[in-house]
């Protein structure tokens, strides 16, 4: 059984499994929608009102494709919930010289 992933919001945003530690993300932007999905976790979140909180200066399709590439929490290709956090909160890895 997968162990339960811990989101931690104070002092700095960290995601634990277990021994595995996630403090750093491919952005900013997909920190700032990780920790406000994870405080206010008991609503529900229109995209829309996701693209105005984390884009407000945008057109809304550009925020929505965004939206979709900031958070692999909405893709629909990933079906386990710990992999959609994982994939999305991973750093990116340098390519090997």
């Amino acid at each position: 059984m997968d162990q339960r992933w811990q989101i931690e919001l104070f002092g700095w945003l960290r995601v634990v499994q277990g021994d595995r530690i996630v403090s750093r993300f491919r952005t900013r932007k997909a920190e700032a929608l990780l920790a406000y999905l994870a405080y206010f976790r008991e609503r529900s979140h229109p995209r829309e009102q996701l693209i105005e909180l984390l884009w407000p200066e945008g057109d809304p399709s550009r925020g929505a494709a965004a939206l979709a590439q900031s958070s692999p929490l909405c893709a629909a290709n990933w079906s386990h919930p710990a992999s959609r956090l994982a994939r999305s909160c991973s750093p990116p890895v340098p390519p090997s010289s």
